[in-house]
């Protein structure tokens, strides 16, 4: 499935195992319920319910988004890619990015996060 327009409140999309909206950034509630790939633009874990995803990927993640991929236990591939702040980027970028989880074997980094 792929959202191809604008979208506001609670998206709630139960059967699709693969949900494509890397142009969404997430500012509400979303939950698939049966995805297993999601792409997301940005978000965070405090509103991006996926309780059976293996693999997430944030396309722009936000430059003051807060991501902690161990809340996703089934989550086994994380890719991100940090939004253009500007400079100075260590002033402005001050997304942060929690990377782990039980079921996590592979990570993949790019542009400017902050990982603690």
């Amino acid at each position: 499935m792929a959202l191809t327009s604008n979208a506001s409140g609670t998206i709630v999309i139960a059967n699709a195992t693969t949900v494509d909206t890397r142009k969404l950034a997430v500012t509400s509630t979303v939950t698939y319920t049966a995805a297993t790939q999601a792409h997301f633009k940005t978000g965070s874990h405090t509103n991006i319910n996926l309780p059976a995803v293996t693999t997430l990927e944030l396309f722009e993640q936000g430059v003051v988004s807060y991501m902690d991929t161990r809340v996703y236990t089934t989550l086994k591939n994380f890719y991100v890619t940090g939004g253009q702040g500007n400079a100075p980027f260590s002033t402005t970028v001050t997304s942060v990015v929690i990377i782990g989880g039980p079921a996590l074997t592979t990570a993949e980094v790019k542009g400017v996060i902050s990982i603690p």
